[in-house]
This record gives C-alpha cells, structure tokens and sequence, in this order.
C-alpha cells in the first residue's frame, strides 16, 4: 500500500499493519534512528532481543564519552599553557 506525504512529492511505502516501511537506499541520520529507538515500548524491545534493551539504554554513551574526551584533552591543554607560562614569568625555563 502505497501513500502521499504530506508533501505530495514522494511516496512512502506502508505494511500491512500501517507502519512505514524504509526503502532500501533511504538513509537515516543517526538522531533519527536514536528517535526510531526511543519510540519503541522497552516490552516490545524485549520480545525481539533482550540484549536490545540493554542497547537501547546505553545508545548515547559514546556521544557523552566523546564530549568528555574533548573536554579533557581541552582542560589538560589550559593547565599546560599556565605551566609554561608560569615557567616563562618566573624565569624557570633557563
């Protein structure tokens, strides 16, 4: 079964049941598959793969691994900057 957007200038394809099926060249971004997740009750997770729970639970830890590597390398980079400027004042460097 084949509906209209909304817009009117692509078709979306539907199963049986109503839900929107993906083409298989349609790409999404990685937001939208997180969403596509969320939207998912945890029951219904549970019944396709426990370990997909546990997944769905942890998506965003390399997101927050990521900001706290970045905000350390930054942090350690500052306090180097103020050792060196603090050897360069105080004339340890010589």
């Amino acid at each position: 079964m084949n509906t209209e957007t909304s817009d009117g200038d692509e078709d979306v394809k539907d199963d049986e049941a109503g839900n929107p099926v993906a083409d298989e060249d349609q790409l999404r971004t990685d937001h939208e598959l997180v969403q596509v997740l969320n939207s998912i009750p945890e029951d219904r997770m549970a019944e396709i793969s426990k370990r997909s729970v546990m997944l769905r639970r942890h998506i965003k830890v390399p997101l927050l691994i990521f900001i706290l590597g970045t905000s350390l390398q930054s942090g350690f980079t500052t306090v180097i900057l103020k050792i060196v400027d603090t050897f360069i004042q105080t004339g340890m460097y010589k």
